[in-house]
């Protein structure tokens, strides 16, 4: 009963921010990023943490800036989500503004795509995006609320995708669909369960790393595309490009490596639509406790 509750809740929140005009729900979202960082919240702690290992170069005042950035971003990637969830499909098309790199889809869909990419931007329109192009199945995190998983299934996989749950069973229903000349989209930046990843370089730190991409790639024809959608005035841009860089039969986890690198470099650009609120490097290689414990 707690849960259905929590659910109706949470659609009449989504439903409000939704019917909001792009700049109002913004608005909306930059004042909640404020609220995370005056109150000191775990997301804004963890923010401030990431940026403090990631960009040692800066110095205090830039470093706080920067963080006042991501703060505002987040609460806008929050927001932003009800737009993706909950309006018509016309609707957010006509907020993507720009794509870069579309024919690259239509040169590879009939070998299979693998889209990758970070947590940057307002992500969440991928699988709305890409679903429209490709026969799509997209990897996903169960949330812990339960009741919520199918409306996440639903909200996500409304122009035709499959999510599939990143477990043991999932990653063989990812490789069947791939073998079929499917495509998929995995937002390889976050640490899979233990066992299913090794340590590579993520901004000069070791960082656990899912070889997932690798694995798939090994099994079939796929293609390997790094996407990035970032928020623009007045909506979203789409960037994709072919990662050649990467070499399945590389050794000492130097796909991996390579496959950062590339998240890195589009982070580079924008760190301040990157989810550094996410505990990236908790999982430390020798098992000691790691920066983000007080």
């Amino acid at each position: 009963m707690k849960n259905k509750v929590l659910l109706f809740l949470l659609k009449v929140i989504l439903d409000i921010l939704s019917i909001l005009p792009l700049t109002i729900n913004r608005f909306v979202g930059r004042t909640l990023g404020y609220f995370l960082k005056i109150t000191h919240s775990r997301m804004y702690a963890t923010a401030k943490i990431n940026l403090e290992k990631c960009f040692p170069e800066l110095d205090l005042e830039e470093r706080s800036v920067l963080l006042d950035k991501v703060c505002k971003n987040l609460g806008m990637t929050i927001t932003e989500s009800a737009f993706v969830w909950r309006r018509n499909n016309n609707y957010l098309n006509k907020l993507i503004l720009e794509v870069d790199g579309l024919e690259l889809l239509e040169k590879h869909n009939s070998q299979g795509v693998i889209l990758t990419g970070p947590h940057i931007g307002n992500w969440e329109l991928i699988t709305f995006w890409a679903a429209q192009h490709l026969n799509l199945a997209a990897m996903y995190r169960k949330p812990k609320l339960l009741s919520f998983d199918q409306f996440l299934q639903d909200a996500r996989g409304k122009t035709g995708a499959s999510l599939i749950a990143g477990e043991a069973a999932g990653v063989k229903t990812l490789l069947k669909h791939l073998k079929a000349d499917g495509s998929l989209v995995i937002l390889a930046d976050q640490e899979p369960q233990q066992g299913s990843g090794v340590y590579a370089n993520f901004f000069g730190l070791p960082a656990y790393t899912m070889t997932i991409v690798n694995r798939l790639l090994k099994k079939t024809n796929s293609t390997t595309i790094l996407f990035s959608i970032i928020r623009i005035d007045k909506g979203f841009k789409i960037k994709l490009e072919e990662l050649n860089s990467l070499c399945q039969n590389s050794k000492d986890n130097q796909f991996e490596n390579n496959l950062n690198l590339a998240f890195e470099n589009i982070i580079r650009q924008y760190p301040e639509q990157y989810q550094w609120s996410y505990k990236r490097f908790k999982t430390t290689p020798d098992g000691s406790q790691n920066f983000y414990y007080k």
